[in-house]
């Protein structure tokens, strides 16, 4: 194990997740999406046919704008073209406009086009501009507010993207853009980052280390398929430790007559086993209670922890459903680990784990462990009148000061994802825990 603490430092890039189809139509959404393409742009919709509206997004007049769209939308709703709530609308228009204000130069930009291709890019731009031509029947005029990508990298095959971004596409509602920044998105911004330096091949930069499975985030690295299968080694081998085994596995039985499960292991009559996994959905085990069809259901839940898996599986504990503890599918995970490496998600690479950081923590008076209470001034711990504050997540992550500076056991580092204070604040409290921690 490594016994020194790095800081891994976020802080310099942002990263985006757009989503360009503003017209809610996918024959011209295709055009614009390929026209944004060819000319390496992006931008969000609500245009405005206004001429003095021009230039970057800074010298942009926000209330001038907004006011002015809000205008346009009376006008539309006033012709009979269908506008269900202006305001509604407006605060969707407003935060597109707030986040467009952020994005800056080498910032990372993810979107997915109508043809199902992940496309990936870096900020060019300085800063957001107005995309708007106005010049007539330009597929540009459905845009208003934009950027120039160095190039848009394109990604057909989505296997070739992490699990965990690919999920993010997956949801039903999506906002015009995402900010993938700070706090509970380290993961995100890690492996986009890490996409990104991956189809370009670029030797030059610093590689994003590889983020470590542990037993808290492995269901999150995993896509559904890789859950599966995993959860399918669990069962075979407890299957195979019992007498006279020979069960054998229809992979698709259960994808058209039962699809409420995986997969079947069969035997003989009223002996069959089966399973349910859900990776970042919750699961209802009132629906498979007492199914005569099986012998044995076996169940497992990404989004449960430790504790919540041991509740349900207490609680159905006298029934046919067996529910899979997270430590136990680890350890399953640990076995067949050949079989999960990739490009992006590793195994144990010496980190420390949360439990011997927390050890270190408890024997250093430079730290003290604060509980639903706030954090101590960053003024007063630089000037050496308080400790420095830490607090454990359920996440698995130990946060010292603020939510933005955490150590990641899936990391191994001092993970700053986002400014939280004066850059050169920030530089000299990340320095003083490191020389505590290290010291």
């Amino acid at each position: 194990m490594n016994s020194r603490i790095e800081l891994l430092d976020l802080s310099l890039f942002n990263c985006w997740i757009i989503f360009l189809k503003p017209n809610q139509d996918d024959a011209k959404d295709r055009k614009l999406q390929d026209i944004c393409y060819e000319q390496s742009i992006f931008g969000m919709g609500w245009p405005l046919n206004d001429e003095t509206i021009i230039g970057s997004i800074d010298e942009c007049n926000e209330q001038k704008y907004i006011n002015g769209y809000r205008r346009e939308l009376k006008r539309k709703k006033e012709l009979g073209e269908r506008i269900d709530d202006i305001d509604k609308e407006i605060e969707k228009l407003t935060k597109a406009l707030n986040y467009y204000k952020q994005i800056k130069s080498n910032d990372y930009i993810l979107m997915r086009a109508l043809n199902g291709h992940y496309y990936i890019g870096k900020v060019q731009s300085e800063k957001a501009y107005y995309l708007h031509s106005m010049i007539a029947n330009d597929p540009l005029n459905e845009l208003s507010w934009g950027c120039k990508v160095n190039s848009w990298h394109e990604i057909e095959d989505e296997e070739k993207v992490p699990s965990e971004i690919r999920g993010v596409f997956s949801q039903r509602h999506q906002s015009t853009i995402r900010a993938i920044n700070g706090g509970d998105n380290v993961r995100l911004k890690m492996l986009i980052k890490s996409l990104y330096d991956c189809i370009v091949n670029n030797d030059n930069v610093i590689p994003m280390p590889k983020i470590s499975y542990t037993k808290d985030n492995f269901a999150s690295c995993l896509d559904y398929k890789q859950l599966e299968d995993l959860v399918y080694l669990y069962i075979k081998d407890i299957l195979a430790t019992e007498e006279g085994n020979e069960y054998i596995m229809l992979p698709s039985s259960c994808k058209t007559n039962q699809q409420k499960y995986e997969f079947r292991f069969i035997r003989g009559k009223n002996d069959d086993v089966t399973c349910q996994v859900k990776n970042k959905k919750e699961l209802d085990l009132e629906l498979y209670r007492n199914d005569p069809h099986f012998r044995t259901i076996y169940a497992f839940c990404g989004k449960w922890n430790e504790e919540q898996a041991k509740r349900e599986k207490e609680k159905y504990e006298e029934t046919n459903i067996i529910v899979i503890l997270p430590s136990e599918l680890y350890e399953t995970l640990m076995k067949y680990k050949w079989l999960f490496n990739n490009e992006f998600c590793t195994f144990n690479q010496g980190y420390f784990s949360i439990e011997d950081l927390q050890q270190r923590l408890k024997n250093n008076d430079a730290f003290v462990e604060k509980k639903g209470q706030r954090f101590p001034k960053l003024e007063k711990i630089l000037s050496n009148k308080e400790k420095i504050g830490y607090s454990c997540t359920e996440e698995g992550y130990v946060i010292f000061s603020n939510r933005n500076l955490f150590y990641a056991p899936e990391t191994g580092k001092l993970t700053k994802s986002a400014h939280f204070a004066d850059t050169e604040k920030e530089n000299e409290l990340c320095e003083l825990i490191l020389n505590k921690l290290n010291g």
